[in-house]
């Protein structure tokens, strides 16, 4: 249940994204390994352009840019107030099921002041420079300050 509140929050595309590729585990639960990632993005990607949420490379202006982690790179979002990420999945859950239900549902859950909002999909470069398939999501921006300790 919690899940679900978690998932509802992500918005709309979180949704459609995650009974998408529920419904096509499902048909394909033989499936292991690399071959249900492989599936699972090829499947977000023509959905994503489908529904006209693929973000191009040119979508993210060096402008909008504010910072980098190890999983996401953060820029500013059109939206005031908020921040929009390019989050690369595969730093810490294994397929992008796994992403939408324990990365945006679980997160969303647990901490609904930083709410994620998934808004699409991308290819962003992993730390190798090869590209790779990424989730899009804005979420609040909260100014806040370091603690001296």
């Amino acid at each position: 249940m919690a899940e679900e509140q978690g998932r509802t929050k992500g918005g709309r595309r979180n949704v459609e994204a995650s009974l998408l590729l529920s419904a096509n585990e499902r048909a394909n639960s033989k499936e292991q390994g690399s071959n249900v990632r492989e599936k699972q993005e090829d499947l977000l990607k023509a959905y994503a352009i489908e529904n006209s949420i693929w973000f191009t490379e040119d979508s993210f202006s060096d402008n909008d840019f504010i910072d980098e982690g190890t999983e996401s790179k953060v820029y500013t979002s059109p939206k005031d107030k908020y921040v929009r990420k390019t989050i690369n999945y595969k730093r810490y859950s294994k397929t992008p099921q796994e992403f939408l239900d324990n990365r945006i549902s679980l997160h969303n859950y647990l901490f609904p002041e930083t709410n994620y909002e998934l808004i699409g999909f991308t290819e962003v470069e992993d730390f190798t420079g090869k590209k790779t398939f990424a989730f899009v999501v804005e979420q609040p921006f909260i100014e806040g300050s370091h603690v001296d300790l």
